[in-house]
């Protein structure tokens, strides 16, 4: 199904969970985890702009104009799960247009991606700087060492980085979308608006995340202590793959609670 140039799937029936993929990949990253969601949810799946089977951007966009491009397209209300530059993306959409989610589950997602002297909980800009130059000459080696990052330090997991690795393929001929989207990536710093959300906010996160520290968890607790945290022992970025039985345990005890 498309609408407005965005890929969108949707599965099962019953309430609506949104669900948004990170940067590199695509929504099929979440196959996984939509048999089971689709028992007792509608789940709607959408290619991010420029990612999948969704259509090229073709100029600069802010975090604004990309969050409406997706808010203009799912149904409404619905619980939003986000990973990583998805979770960003529910961010601001749980921010500025309340009424379309009822309940924000971020995984292994954080406010401000690129760090500075006051803010530890990202990734060092100088690796976006990298990716941002390696993306204009060859998109598929960026995409691979991108994959690489998601479980840096873990161990046993060579088929879950030949697996991400499959999940990014799809992208292979979208190097300017994804500089798009990266740079929203490096740019964007939601903390200050992020203290202000009024919705049912949930954090995964992994205790073994190079991308985001699971250190966030405590600036959480003390700027939104209304949240819930979850932190998933020696769990990388990509936390629903590689520890699919823990993740699930967790998503259920947030989709449970009132």
């Amino acid at each position: 199904m498309s609408h407005h140039n965005l890929h969108i799937t949707q599965l099962g029936s019953g309430p609506d969970i949104v669900l948004l993929h990170g940067w590199g990949f695509y929504s099929g990253i979440w196959r996984s985890l939509v048999h089971q969601l689709s028992l007792d949810f509608r789940v709607t799946l959408i290619d991010l702009p420029g990612h999948g089977h969704s259509q090229p951007l073709t100029e600069e966009k802010s975090l604004a104009e990309i969050s409406a491009m997706v808010a203009a397209v799912v149904p409404f209300p619905a619980i939003w799960l986000g990973w990583s530059l998805g979770g960003l993306i529910g961010l601001y959409i749980a921010i500025h247009q309340l009424a379309i989610v009822n309940k924000l589950i971020l995984v292994a997602t954080t406010p401000k991606f690129t760090t500075t002297d006051d803010w530890p909980y990202g990734t060092n800009p100088k690796i976006f700087d990298s990716f941002s130059a390696r993306l204009q000459k060859n998109p598929e080696d960026t995409l691979k060492r991108f994959s690489l990052l998601q479980n840096q330090g873990l161990k046993g997991i060579a088929h879950l980085t030949k697996e991400l690795i499959a999940e990014t393929k799809v992208n292979y001929s979208r190097g300017d979308s994804l500089g798009v989207m990266l740079n929203i990536l490096k740019e964007e710093d939601l903390r200050e608006e992020m203290i202000k959300i009024k919705c049912s906010l949930s954090f995964i996160l992994g205790k073994e995340d190079r991308l985001v520290p699971s250190e966030l968890g405590n600036w959480i607790q003390v700027q939104i202590p209304l949240s819930q945290l979850y932190l998933l022992d020696n769990a990388g970025h990509i936390l629903f793959l590689s520890h699919s039985k823990e993740f699930w345990h967790t998503l259920q005890l947030i989709l449970n609670h009132p």
